[in-house]
């Protein structure tokens, strides 16, 4: 049946009026397109901004591998996520055994045009082997001790500084044996646990983490990775961390393989900024990553019978991490 010439006309406009909105949408679709990559291309030019000055005023990182001085890319900090084939410092450490599931690691590094080198001392630990308690003397109040003093009190193999700490005493969530010693605060962005059910130990990268089910447990901050992924607050300045300071440094860290790293500069004054720490974590397989108190605060004690070692602090500290075999 043919259509009427004033049917055909309606049909024809209709056409043309589809054709004309869909032209519209498109445009409106290219600028929001446009606008998005725009704002995203911005962010990206601000944080690799962010990371140029950071390595101009610290100066270029190199670390020591076979005899040679290779200089780390701060660049690659703006990687999405770091995966295991990305980890390039394993072959830069220089590793001592201790027993089965319990190996010490030394990594060099030195900056450009300063001759004074940085050395990082570090525990890689399988956690199949040892468990993890929180270490502190709180009658009646916390008592400031040392990582030797909280490792010989408690007859732990080792202790690493942990929670932040004032006048007041430490900050943030304590459990100890599952005593909640101090509640959980949603201000700090990471806590390390063990679980209840399995005694095994976890990285938790969450504010809003709720801490049920764990034995043992404590707060500190900034995240430095998050499941391989480096938060935006440590490729940009945001005000409240200070990234281009350099300070003798603890860290703990998850790594890929299910081993967890214990971390701290080996030094009286030189050390890191958070840019050169998150990279030296992620070049060494940090899946997470935590930040601990730092500069007069970062310390660790090995009381092994294959190695006594002692990287103390200038300060004493309220709470440690302690090391136990299972």
């Amino acid at each position: 049946m043919r259509r009427s010439s004033s049917s055909q006309h309606i049909f024809r406009h209709g056409i043309i009026r589809c054709c004309v909105y869909i032209g519209i949408a498109l445009v409106l679709i290219g600028i929001i397109k446009h606008g998005l990559i725009q704002q995203w291309m911005d962010a990206r030019r601000e944080q690799f901004k962010t990371i140029l000055s950071s390595v101009n005023k610290a100066g270029q990182l190199y670390y020591k591998e076979n005899g040679k001085w290779n200089a780390i890319d701060a660049r690659s900090l703006n990687r999405y996520i770091w995966r295991p084939e990305h980890v390039f410092l394993t072959n830069a450490v220089r590793y001592t055994e201790l027993e089965n599931g319990l190996r010490t690691g030394e990594l060099l590094l030195h900056r450009e045009a300063n001759p004074t080198l940085i050395k990082l001392f570090f525990l890689d630990i399988d956690p199949a082997y040892f468990t993890f308690k929180v270490l502190f003397r709180d009658a009646p109040q916390f008592v400031l001790l040392s990582a030797r003093q909280h490792t010989l009190t408690h007859n732990a193999l080792a202790a690493i500084n942990a929670n932040f700490f004032s006048d007041t005493g430490p900050l943030g969530m304590i459990v100890s044996e599952g005593r909640i010693i101090q509640p959980y605060d949603s201000t700090y962005r990471g806590s390390f646990i063990v679980l209840q059910a399995t005694d095994m130990p976890a990285l938790i990268i969450n504010r809003n983490y709720n801490p049920a089910g764990i034995t043992e447990g404590f707060q500190s901050y900034p995240s430095i990775v998050k499941n391989g992924k480096i938060p935006y607050y440590l490729k940009q300045q945001t005000g409240w961390l200070a990234l281009d300071a350099i300070t003798r440094r603890s860290a703990i860290a998850s790594l890929h393989n299910g081993h967890f790293l214990w971390l701290v500069t080996d030094t009286s004054a030189n050390g890191l900024n958070f840019s050169e720490l998150t990279l030296v974590l992620v070049g060494l397989g940090a899946k997470n990553a935590l930040g601990l108190d730092g500069g007069g605060s970062t310390q660790l004690f090995i009381n092994h019978p294959q190695l006594q070692k002692n990287i103390h602090g200038f300060d004493p500290v309220p709470v440690c991490l302690g090391l136990f075999r299972r």
